[in-house]
């Protein structure tokens, strides 16, 4: 073994723990946690070829011993990883602030050049070859670059750490980003399975949207660069990125204020090309999994919709430590009859391509009841003109979230949800009366119900469920 691979991790990074640590713990229990620490310690092995690449594996060892510490002192291990995370953002925050500074003073009119020149000087002192491995990448807008290998990757993985890796250590590289006022795009990571970890940045004078599918076959539109990350699971059945037109405004009309408040807002859909069968609650896996792998293992807030509100109910129930706060629009522990048979109806029609059946099916929304069907028949294709052009979803998922709505039941697993949540619904909501409403805000854990004038599509179109649950954030 190397001699710098050390048998006990250096007073550095033990005296840097323990300062980032008292905030939440005290100083006493920080210090106790950090003197376990050091005895729980377990040297890494000699991957690193440069001194940068020994550090390196030397503070990702002592993370996994400070994790571990904090879980023995009775933390639990999803707060002991924001912990951590937490303290490795501050850290890295204090190392990169001279870097940005001097990117700064040499491109001080030129926000993309600040970039380049900041990631060159940051491969320069901490990311050195062989250790890692780095590609740039030509493209038409900000700066990009591959990591074909990754120190801390090589060496958490080798300890079946991969979560833990990107939880503590890929998610700072979002975080960064948003604190410097830029967006990180990324598709995939080395410790989440992919073949690389793509880097694509842009910075605030190039950022408007930006679309893309990550490596799970999930869509993505994004936009606002605030520190906070706002993940929008939209309606169904079938999922779709907004690409122009009325569904795009309706999506920014909604989503907008949550930009304005600091959020970085990802409207996501499901995953591509889902198999027969494919349930709710598998659905809720594969958002879990690309939190896992795109976001480090958390996001601020999570919004779900309608059907998105059904795959939230269960990512709250089996994956609680993904999220920090979420809000359910719309949506209950169960669907009724009349709503799978409205969604079934409206996904059929979808799924064959009829824009103006699943426009006259809408219109039962806004014009129920039999002597309204000749209204509904001839409003019918305007409305899937303005709604449904370029719905652009497979056919097969449309199907396959229309089934999976069909055997929909999450009464039994809401008690298990600890997270704060906010049920905002309508009062009158044709798809979830208001005993599936009040049933569902009982089973929940501390949940808090706000009653909205209307129906389903007003309440989910309405910009007040925004201020509604910016203020539930702030205030629980």
């Amino acid at each position: 073994m190397n001699a710098l691979i050390k048998t006990r991790p250096p007073r550095l990074l033990g005296g840097a723990f323990r300062r980032g640590l008292t905030p939440a713990l005290g100083r006493a229990a920080a210090a106790r946690v950090v003197r376990s620490a050091d005895g729980r310690y377990v040297p890494p092995p000699d991957l690193a070829r440069t001194r940068a690449g020994r550090f390196n594996l030397q503070t990702a060892a002592h993370l996994l011993a400070v994790r571990d510490a904090l879980i023995d002192a009775g933390i639990p291990a999803g707060r002991a990883e924001d912990l951590l995370g937490d303290l490795m953002y501050r850290v890295m925050r204090r190392l990169h602030r001279p870097i940005d500074a001097v990117a700064a003073v040499m491109h001080p009119r030129d926000p993309l050049a600040r970039v380049r020149r900041r990631e060159k000087i940051d491969e320069a002192l901490f990311v050195r070859r062989p250790d890692w491995v780095m590609t740039d990448v030509d493209t038409p807008s900000g700066y990009a670059f591959d990591v074909h290998r990754c120190l801390y990757a090589d060496y958490l993985r080798g300890r079946g750490e991969q979560e833990f890796c990107q939880r503590v250590l890929c998610a700072q590289d979002h975080r960064m980003a948003k604190g410097r006022g830029e967006v990180l795009v990324r598709t995939g990571t080395l410790a989440g399975g992919a073949d690389r970890c793509d880097f694509h940045y842009l910075p605030a004078a190039e950022q408007k949207s930006h679309s893309g599918t990550f490596a799970n076959g999930m869509e993505y539109l994004t936009w606002g660069t605030g520190p906070k990350t706002l993940l929008f699971i939209q309606g169904g059945p079938g999922s779709v990125v907004p690409k122009g037109g009325m569904g795009l405004r309706m999506f920014r009309r909604m989503l907008d204020q949550y930009a304005k408040a600091g959020y970085a807002v990802w409207i996501i859909t499901r995953r591509r090309h889902m198999p027969a069968g494919h349930t709710i609650a598998g659905m809720a896996d594969d958002y879990a999994q690309v939190i896992s792998q795109e976001f480090g293992g958390r996001v601020g807030l999570v919004v779900g919709e309608s059907t998105g509100g059904l795959i939230a109910q269960y990512l709250a129930a089996f994956h609680p430590h993904s999220f920090g706060h979420m809000a359910l629009v719309a949506t209950g522990a169960v669907l009724p009859d009349w709503g799978w048979d409205f969604d079934s109806r409206w996904g059929a029609a979808l799924a064959r391509g009829d824009t103006a059946g699943a426009g006259a099916v809408t219109a039962e929304m806004l014009l129920p009841g039999k002597s309204m069907r000749w209204v509904r028949r001839l409003i019918g294709p305007v409305f899937g003109r303005l709604m449904f052009a370029g719905f652009d979803c497979p056919p097969g998922d449309i199907l396959v979230e229309a089934q999976a709505e069909e055997a929909f039941d999450a009464r039994a697993v809401l008690p298990r949800i600890q997270a704060p949540v906010l049920l905002l619904c309508g009062d009158r909501d044709r798809g979830f009366p208001r005993d599936v409403v009040e049933e569902t805000a009982r089973l929940i854990p501390g949940c808090t119900l706000i009653w909205h004038k209307g129906g389903h599509l007003r309440v989910g179109s309405s910009r007040r469920v925004a201020a509604d649950v910016l203020a539930f954030v702030d205030h629980s």
